[in-house]
This record gives structure tokens, sequence and C-alpha cells, in this order.
């Protein structure tokens, strides 16, 4: 008896945790812009490109994030990662005239 009221509060707990675990996904994926833009702001520019490079993975026409993205790169003077991205961002938008 002891064992499956265990089994049934472990299950319990286990649930909550799953759905806290996916809850808070979806709220920081609601928030990267924002996010990214307080990192940026704040001279965490390691941060800020990271979540700028995961935006651009969904919006890879985004100008905006491209140039955060970039200005984040330059700051930490990753010039090897700036070109790769750029070289990438103009077989993509070989007509975007900015890049």
């Amino acid at each position: 008896m002891f064992q499956t009221d265990f089994n049934r509060i472990m299950n319990r707990i286990l649930s909550l945790l799953i759905a806290f675990f996916f809850l808070h996904i979806g709220v920081a994926n609601a928030q990267d812009p924002g996010l990214a833009n307080q990192y940026f702001t704040d001279g965490e520019f390691e941060k800020a490109a990271s979540v700028y490079e995961q935006l651009l993975e969904k919006d890879q026409n985004s100008d905006y994030y491209f140039s955060r993205y970039i200005a984040s790169l330059t700051e930490l003077k990753e010039f090897d990662r700036c070109e790769k991205a750029i070289k990438k961002q103009l077989k993509k938008q070989p007509e975007n005239n900015t890049l």
C-alpha cells in the first residue's frame, strides 16, 4: 500500500516538473528578442550573440537580428565567426545591398 501511494505521488511530482519545464521553455522563447536586446545593452555580448543566432535560425531574413548578431561578434573580436556568418547570409540573400 505504501509503495503504490509513493508511486502515485512521484508520478504527480514528475508530471508537474515536466509541465513546468515546457511552460518555462515557452516563456523563454517568447522573450528571446527582449532578452537578446537586454544582453546587448548590458554589454553581455556572448549571451547576446547566442540568442541572436537562435533568433536568426527562426527568422533568417531579419536584418535587425543579423546586424545585432554581427555587432555582438565584433565586440567579442570574433572576426572569423563574423566573416562566416556574413558569407552564409550573402548566399541566402545575394540581393541584400546592406550585406
